[in-house]
């Protein structure tokens, strides 16, 4: 006698199969001791979940057809029996997980300063990090990756009830698996001190990463330059990336890979092969300096003297170009000027304030269209379609985050949005996570031994404020709707109401970026406060 599949099992414990199943599986039941066990044993899940949730639900046995209080499992094997809940569900997966990069990536700055105000600031408070930025960088991508994979094996493995499904599920997880596995590992050195220089004709055969007052490179390194220092001077040859955080940056000599730079000012004399990707206060490209790639700069102020062998994207307060960018020219700050003997052999996409903000002298050549579009600085910026977008996906992401979270630890949601309550408590222990959070991982960071550990806690703290919002969500959908008598759907249907509410708050001009810092402060502290809790109640029944 074959088993149930424990799938069948679930669905049979909420009620939701066809008379004809349920017959057939109380006839097997009948005779089955281990599947009776299973059933029993998903049915004390429910009501564990019914009790986190605060509220009772008796799952007693009851004949068949009869309706039993539907569970999460109840909606899962309902969907089962239609074909669309494949579809939504691979959906949601990727909306989550494009709305989890959306958040990480940034696009949620706010609002009312000047780029180069906010870079500075980061610069000078954040020198230690990205001293192993390409590591970090595929970890990251990784981490995504797998997790959306890992969400549609188990989206296959509860809606595909066939097991050719399970199996396709199964073969897409452990491909993509492969696809972003680490390659083995390169050649590493690592230096630190007041000063670290690679002398005129000395050649090193290994990735470079270093952490100094003073980083000076003179010579050649047959690898990516990985470094964090106030001051930064390339005058020789970096055959592989250049990833730089510093005050000072000057590359007077061949990077032939690309340039990753976070700087309080960036000077480029020499020759990039590939991209430069910079946030910088101050950038300048001097004339003879060359970039074989994209240049994608978001700062203060910019000054293009030199050659952009593909396009460049421009996200600053003024620019102004007197070189040649070989393609398009994207622009969004307050002043454009290209000047002569500038060469644009592309269009310019300009957002501006006003229309005098792009001039283009007489001597210049653009070979293309100038394209203007002026834009109020209180609407502007939210008033667009992919502003929109992201807010959307955000918010599916967030929804799909906070179901799984129902599922998996009910009572650390629930109970964190019951928190948020007290607002003052929240507010506190959320201002002391928001700070004391980044001064912890920089202490950490200072020391290649806590690296490491810096950076598990820096993926815990963006998760943390991804999830401030959803227990803040789940605490104003719970003020405002009426329970049901189902307390899974009710609990679902609060949080989807105040992501809704929430995610239009934060979107909002001018007050969206007060909204967000009040919803990270409370419910970070709400999550804060109720692990703390949790960690005294185990010290307490251990000692």
């Amino acid at each position: 006698m074959t088993c149930l599949s424990e799938l069948t099992c679930a669905v049979y414990a909420d009620g939701e199969l066809s008379p004809e199943e349920t017959r057939a599986t109380e006839r097997h039941l009948a005779e089955c001791p281990r599947c009776r066990a299973l059933v029993a044993a998903l049915r004390d899940e429910n009501r564990i979940l019914s009790a986190a949730l605060g509220e009772e639900m008796a799952l007693s046995p009851s004949p068949a057809g009869a309706v039993r209080p539907a569970s999460i499992h109840g909606r899962l094997g309902a969907a089962t029996n239609g074909r669309r809940a494949g579809a939504w569900g691979l959906i949601l997966a990727a909306l989550a997980g494009a709305g989890g990069l959306a958040r990480l990536a940034g696009w949620g700055d706010l609002p009312g300063r000047p780029m180069g105000d906010w870079i500075g600031l980061a610069v000078d408070g954040a020198l230690f990090v990205v001293t192993n930025a390409a590591t970090l960088e595929r970890a990251l991508t990784t981490l995504a990756v797998a997790t959306m994979m890992g969400l549609a094996l188990a989206g296959g493995l509860y809606l595909g009830r066939a097991p050719s499904r399970v199996a396709a599920a199964l073969a897409l997880t452990l491909g993509a698996a492969g696809g972003v596995a680490p390659s083995p590992a390169e050649a590493l050195e690592t230096r630190s001190g007041r000063d670290v220089a690679i002398g005129a004709g000395e050649t090193l055969d290994a990735t470079l990463v270093a952490a100094a007052e003073s980083v000076r490179v003179d010579g050649t390194i047959n690898g990516d330059l990985i470094v964090a220092a106030a001051h930064v001077d390339v005058r020789g040859t970096v055959r592989g990336d250049l990833v730089v955080v510093a005050r000072t940056v000057e590359v007077a000599g061949r990077v032939e890979g690309s340039v990753y730079a976070a700087a309080g000012s960036l000077t480029l004399r020499g020759r990039v092969g590939r991209g430069l990707y910079a946030a910088d206060r101050v950038t300048v490209i001097e004339p003879g300096a060359s970039v074989g790639g994209d240049l994608t700069l978001a700062g203060r102020s910019l000054s293009l003297g030199g050659e952009v062998g593909r396009g460049a994207t421009i996200l600053a307060h003024e620019a102004e170009v007197s070189g040649r960018v070989g393609r398009d020219i994207h622009f969004r700050g307050d002043r454009l000027a290209v000047r002569a003997p500038a060469r644009l052999q592309g269009m310019i996409r300009a957002d501006v304030v006003r229309p005098s903000a792009v001039t283009v002298d007489g001597g210049a050549t653009v070979t293309g269209p100038v394209l203007t579009r002026v834009a109020s600085r209180a609407a502007g910026w939210y008033g667009e379609p992919r502003v929109w977008f992201w807010a959307a996906t955000s918010f599916f992401g967030a929804a799909l985050l906070g179901w799984a979270g129902l599922l998996l630890v009910p009572g650390l949601v629930v109970e964190s949005a019951d928190g948020v309550r007290s607002w003052k408590r929240s507010l506190g222990w959320g201002v002391a996570t928001l700070v004391g959070g980044p001064v912890l991982i920089l202490l950490l960071a200072v020391t290649l031994v806590g690296l490491p550990l810096a950076l598990v806690l820096l993926g815990l703290y963006l998760l943390g404020l991804y999830a401030a919002k959803i227990v803040v969500a789940l605490a104003l959908g719970r003020a405002l709707l009426r329970p049901r008598g189902n307390p899974r759907r009710d609990a679902l249907r609060a949080l989807v109401v105040g992501l809704v509410l929430v995610t239009l708050a934060t979107a909002l001009p001018l007050v969206g970026g007060p909204i967000w810092i009040a919803v990270a402060c409370l419910g970070a502290g709400a999550l804060a406060g109720r692990l703390a809790r949790a960690v005294g109640a185990v010290r307490s029944s251990g000692a």
